[in-house]
């Protein structure tokens, strides 16, 4: 890269980066905005030269001085490598970080400010902790600094291992906040957001793909690596085309002849794509899931996801599967499901008991449930709906086996798709309605659509039960489902957090999330319509 070249390039980075500290906003949560999201480039040099990270110091210096001036005590600020990763690589942001954090403590704030770098292991536990931070923690009040997003689960695990190791997180800064919708599930765990940064256009990939050109020749190494968050499609395949034919690519060409043409190409693509990443990475991070669930909304449509899904689910059933003991923590979400219906009909003895399940696939959900109020003797009709032919036919089976067992139990099993069914049904139709690890398989809209229309078909009082795996971020979801399994890649995953704010937005109270596991494999929630008792 000659001089010629570089020299316009950097300057201008220069004049932005200083000019950083004198546009800052102070609104009583501690911001520190600019007004152009563009202006992100500051965190992309790879020149690793004074001149970028005397701004990126004088950043954090102002930021940390505002904090500690609103906020009384000492302060223990975390970081580490998992939440930095993205930007560290780019031109070492934990340097200007902790800079910033030294100059301050020589201007008088050594007893008040203490940077703590720690780890965190593949189960999201913190690693890497001394005796004496453990001691530090345990001290005074946290606040963890992150880059670029809002890692919720990360975030949560590491506020939990601090209480634990008797500290307290209350405050987390993010460098780049690419989202806002990660802010209210922070506020729900009583976390303050600090976004140095509001990048406003982090979705526009068009956008972000012109500005990195435009800076390519300041830092072209870094373009591809940036975009590995950001890229879309087309450009992956591009530039890492996948060498290898997966388990995952064979699958969908033996699901070939099941799919539109136009629909099949879409698919193959996406699945290619995601090759392209495991060769890249050697694996699959979080980040990429995010990135996987992006191609899936620009490419497909509400009607392609539910093609797809029955496609995919026609794939997944094998007949170990169909007739073993199914999978541990969706057998816990149904049980719970099963002992909190029983013990609530039991309290208020319904003459009928009427539930409603949703993607009722084998009928595990509906098996456990009835299981649990044969113990109470309560009588009660099921509306089983199910779409894929193979499911179908073990839920005809399992209905008959099923209702043999429980004589006070009746189920008709419908082969609709959800959504469909649920919008034809009459309010105030049901005491319960449940919907175990399915609702990952509809378009966002339609997710959205369906929580509302649960609402209306529940009656005063009814309560609906949400259980769905974690975001994809589980290692299982990762390593396996995301490597061999069509069904695992075209879903878009949720949170317990953001699960509850969709039901809250559709009307429901009382909600509450009944169980999340720490491996973010799955997570049960529920919500009541009004406050009465079902009757």
């Amino acid at each position: 890269m000659s001089s010629a070249q570089s020299e316009p390039a950097v300057n201008e980075i220069l004049d932005r980066a200083s000019a950083l500290v004198d546009k800052a906003i102070y609104k009583g949560d501690f911001w520190l905005s600019v007004d152009k999201p563009t202006n992100y480039w500051i965190f992309l040099d790879d020149l690793n030269t004074s001149a970028f990270v005397d701004p990126l110091t004088a950043v954090f210096e102002t930021v940390f001085k505002q904090f500690l001036a609103a906020n009384p005590g000492e302060w223990n600020v975390l970081y580490c490598r998992q939440f930095l990763s993205h930007v560290t690589e780019l031109g070492d942001l934990i340097m200007p970080l902790a800079l910033g954090i030294e100059s301050l403590q020589k201007a008088g704030y050594e007893d008040r400010l203490r940077l703590i770098p720690v780890g965190i292991s593949e189960r999201r536990t913190l690693t890497q902790i001394s005796d004496e931070q453990r001691a530090q923690l345990a001290s005074g009040s946290c606040l963890i600094v992150i880059a670029l997003s809002v890692h919720v689960n990360l975030i949560e695990h590491m506020a939990a291992d601090v209480t634990r190791l008797g500290g307290k997180v209350t405050h987390v800064l993010t460098v780049v906040e690419r989202e806002e919708k990660g802010r209210p599930i922070l506020q729900r765990m009583g976390l303050t957001l600090i976004p140095m940064m509001v990048w406003q256009q982090a979705e526009d990939t068009l956008a972000v793909s012109s500005v990195l050109r435009s800076f390519d020749a300041v830092y072209e190494p870094y373009h591809r690596y940036f975009q590995e968050d950001f890229v879309d499609l087309d450009e992956i395949l591009k530039l890492s085309p996948p060498k290898e034919t997966s388990k995952l690519r064979n699958k969908l060409r033996d699901l070939q002849n099941q799919l539109p043409p136009p629909l099949y190409a879409k698919a193959e693509k996406i699945i290619r794509g995601v090759d392209a990443l495991y060769e890249r990475n050697q694996g699959i991070t979080n980040a990429d899931t995010e990135t996987i669930q992006r191609w899936l909304l620009k490419s497909l449509s509400a009607d392609d996801f539910k093609a797809m899904a029955r496609v995919a689910f026609a794939a997944w059933a094998t007949p170990e599967r169909l007739t073993g003991e199914g999978v541990q923590h969706i057998n816990l979400a149904n049980d719970i499901m099963g002992r909190e219906i029983a013990e609530t009909s039991q309290r208020l003895k319904l003459q009928m008991l009427r539930i409603l399940d949703l993607g009722a696939g084998a009928l595990g959900t509906v098996g456990r449930v009835v299981r649990k109020l044969a113990e109470t003797n309560t009588p009660v009709s099921i509306d089983a709906v199910e779409f894929t032919h193979e499911l179908l036919v073990a839920a005809f089976a399992k209905r008959l086996e099923l209702e043999k067992l429980y004589p006070n139990c009746s189920i008709v099993v419908h082969n609709q798709e959800m959504l469909t069914y649920v919008r034809a049904l009459p309010s105030d139709s049901y005491h319960y309605i449940t919907i175990s690890y399915a609702i990952h398989h509809l378009h966002p809209d339609e997710q959205s659509a369906l929580v509302q229309e649960m609402y209306r078909c529940l009656r005063p009082g009814g309560v609906c039960f949400i259980a769905d795996p974690q975001e994809g971020k589980s290692d299982f979801n990762r390593n396996v489902l995301l490597r061999e399994e069509p069904e695992g890649v075209f879903a878009i995953f949720s949170s317990p957090e953001k699960m509850i704010m969709s039901m809250e937005k559709a009307g429901f109270t009382r909600t509450q999330i009944l169980e999340k596991d720490l491996e973010y494999k799955g997570f049960l929630v529920c919500g009541t319509k009004q406050t009465q008792d079902p009757a």
